[in-house]
């Protein structure tokens, strides 16, 4: 449902698990991003070491 204001787009009021879900697909899509942008900038990868010593092995 949407609510306007001197007829433009205010307000949504919608169900609660719709905005819930919405949430944590952004927050999902942030954090591709973020590991996107890891990899590109090169700070996304691990040595072989680094990443035993971050799973404990």
């Amino acid at each position: 449902m949407f609510l306007t204001k001197n007829g433009r787009g205010r307000f949504v009021v919608m169900d609660i698990e719709d905005y819930e879900r919405d949430k944590a697909e952004k927050k999902l899509l942030e954090k591709l991003h973020e590991a996107e942008q890891a990899v590109k900038d090169g700070n996304g990868w691990l040595t072989m070491d680094e990443l035993k010593a971050e799973v404990g092995e």
